[in-house]
């Protein structure tokens, strides 16, 4: 699978800065903000594949972001994680438009398995 540009936002630093980890191990190009606003604007610039987003922020609810990034642009997939994890979590993050939900704490390989997927998915499906 090619490279892609992968915005991970998360309120804490060190899971950003894991799944960033993760996604580069892959061979991906990763981007933080610890601020849902901060990451708008970088959204609005364009060019990621890849939104990874906490479900659970100060300042907007993740599931508001991700339907946020849903009506900017349907092609970007999005993964919602939440330490507060459960099925209804999920499923209103699926819902909202997230293409999977990782519950924390996650093992790296399970992120890296879920990264993959949500690429592939995103590349067989046409743009809307």
């Amino acid at each position: 699978m090619k490279s892609a540009e992968i915005l991970i936002i998360d309120d804490d630093p060190e899971m950003a800065s894991l799944v960033a980890d993760i996604a580069r191990s892959e061979g991906h190009r990763a981007t933080c903000a610890s601020d849902p606003a901060a990451a708008v604007l970088l959204l609005d610039g364009g060019g990621f594949d890849l939104v990874v987003t906490d479900v659970r922020m100060p300042n907007i609810d993740g599931i508001e972001l991700i339907e946020r990034i849903a009506r900017l642009d349907r092609r970007i997939a999005v993964v919602a994680i939440s330490a507060f994890g459960t099925a209804q979590t999920g499923m209103r993050a699926i819902r909202a438009g997230a293409l999977d939900y990782l519950a924390k704490p996650f093992l790296p390989e399970e992120m890296a398995r879920c990264i993959e997927r949500v690429l592939q998915a995103r590349s067989a499906t046409p743009t809307r």
